[in-house]
């Protein structure tokens, strides 16, 4: 892949240029599926040649767009009229595309979906302002967004703008804000791209730029790498330790209207292996219900060596030892503002969630209030849309891809629950099928069918 030796200038966010350069990409098919065909799910590490090969199997022109935007290769100018047209001028005066020898883009597109985000070209040593492309992290965190109609939203820490993007789909204006000059710009150039006109950027540390204002969504993906320095912008944290990402948890509530969502990505470090997650503790008496959705550990050697495959891993491994820290922690934290006692609850995702969980998330928010009134074996149950039920193991297909593994009661009792009978009669049959005390095996039931719903396996029949 290209390495950038510089940063050259960050594109502008001219409408008019801006949409004739996307209306091009569009015209030539640049989209996810040819992005899959030229890397072939490898994520950048083969050699260009193999990239090449399999750009050649496509259509000239879309070959072109991909070995400029993605690949980062230099094109001959001929080749780059035939494929963009009136977008070679628009990306020349965008200062997306450089014209010398040859046409060179100056920034990275990538498709996701049906958006294009504009980022940095990749670099094996980036300087601090360097803009990165959306990421793993990305996904994960627009997976674990709640996606409701608001009237204002809030990306904190935007980077390239993907967020707000996805935010700008269903909140009538989205404020941006940046610590970094340069990624705001990229932001407004991707909001261009993509013909987005309610996204607002402002440059500041954290919540400062959004002081008194608040929010019906929130979503922040800092720079929670727990690092020796904070050289890179869009990495390192300018706080050590699980500083940044506790402040974030107990700074954001204020800025929720009441049954906002917020969804952070967070770090933290953990003193024993069965510790409970340290922003449960973070989310107290924040006004806010929290679910803490545990995503992967690693060792801080393994955390050092992920960062420095070609740089000071020593540094890394003398500062985690100086730091007592043994093993880092990644989760993400969903909270929701409302009145009344609030509840916290934790889950372990080791896969990630499988698809966009938001109608997940909204069922296990949901729960606990339907839970509050009628008794359970006078209510009626029904499983969800994305529920499998296999003898003892049941999955969810969707959303944040939940699995339980059932005891020879529990799956007597699921096996009988039903959406047309109330539940205190699956509770009677699995006692008469297990031959077991009724009143004992309605206690379990109750206390099964609670938890089923808690965790979106199970919601109230209408």
């Amino acid at each position: 892949m290209a390495e950038a030796q510089y940063l050259p200038e960050a594109p502008l966010a001219d409408p008019q240029p801006t949409r004739a350069l996307a209306a091009a990409l569009r015209r030539v098919g640049f989209d996810a599926a040819a992005l899959g065909v030229v890397l072939g799910g490898g994520g950048g590490e083969e050699q260009p040649a193999v990239f090449n090969a399999r750009a050649a199997q496509l259509p000239p022109p879309l070959a072109t767009a991909l070995r400029l935007f993605v690949l980062g290769q230099k094109v001959a100018r001929p080749d780059v009229e035939e494929a963009l047209g009136d977008g070679l001028a628009a990306g020349l005066a965008l200062r997306a595309l450089v014209d010398g020898d040859g046409v060179r883009a100056t920034l990275r597109i990538i498709p996701h979906d049906v958006l294009f985000v504009a980022s940095d070209l990749p670099s094996l040593d980036p300087p601090d302002e360097h803009v990165a492309a959306a990421h793993a992290p990305s996904l994960t965190l627009a997976r674990l967004t709640v996606r409701r109609r608001v009237a204002r939203a809030l990306d904190i820490g935007t980077g390239n703008g993907i967020q707000a993007l996805l935010l700008a789909q269903h909140a009538d204006h989205v404020v941006a804000t940046d610590v970094s000059e340069r990624a705001l710009r990229f932001t407004e150039f991707n909001a261009a791209l993509n013909g987005r006109t309610n996204i607002e950027t402002r440059a500041g540390s954290w919540l400062s730029p959004v002081e008194g204002e608040r929010f019906g969504a929130v979503v922040c993906s800092p720079p929670y790498v727990i690092s020796p320095g904070s050289g890179l912008l869009y990495r390192d944290g300018d706080a050590r330790g699980d500083v940044l990402s506790e402040l974030l948890v107990r700074d954001i509530p204020a800025h929720l209207v009441d049954g906002g969502y917020a969804s952070v990505l967070v770090s933290w470090v953990p003193d024993r292996p069965d510790e409970e997650p340290a922003p449960l503790r973070w989310s107290t008496n924040s006004g806010c219900d929290s679910l803490v959705l545990g995503l992967h550990r690693e060792s801080a050697h393994d955390a050092a060596a992920a960062w420095n495959e070609d740089g000071d891993l020593a540094t890394w491994l003398d500062f985690y030892r100086s730091e007592g820290i043994d093993e880092i922690a990644y989760s993400a934290v969903v909270l929701r503002r409302r009145d009344g006692e609030s509840w916290h609850d934790a889950l372990e995702l080791p896969s990630g969630p499988v698809g966009h969980a938001s109608d997940h998330l909204l069922r296990i928010f949901a729960a606990r209030e339907s839970l509050a009134s009628g008794v359970i074996h006078q209510r009626r149950f029904a499983w969800a849309p994305d529920a499998e039920v296999h003898g003892t193991e049941l999955s969810l297909r969707g959303g944040l891809g939940l699995r339980a593994q059932l005891d020879a009661v529990g799956a007597a009792v699921v096996e009988r629950l039903s959406a047309t009978h109330p539940a205190g009669a699956a509770f009677d049959a699995a006692a008469r099928a297990l031959r077991q005390d009724r009143a004992t095996l309605r206690g379990l039931g109750e206390g099964l069918v609670r938890r089923l719903v808690e965790l979106g396996f199970v919601v109230p029949a209408p």
